[in-house]
């Protein structure tokens, strides 16, 4: 047994976003489900501190 968590999807990351986040947060993660990879990466370098606080929250299963 380790103490080691998966690493979080993309997925689980929007799926907090749309279900936690304000209207531009949910925009935010519809937007990053519907780019294409070269987009994606776009997104997330231009909202990384958007992109860390929700991974926090999906990694809790809930807003902190």
């Amino acid at each position: 047994m380790t103490d080691e968590t998966p690493e979080l999807t993309d997925y689980a990351i929007t799926e907090a976003m749309l279900r936690y986040g304000g209207g531009f947060v949910a925009d935010l993660g519809a937007l990053f489900r519907r780019a294409d990879d070269v987009n994606q990466a776009i997104l997330k370098a231009a909202f990384a501190h958007v992109w860390a606080e929700y991974a926090e929250i999906a990694r809790l299963g809930r807003e902190p």
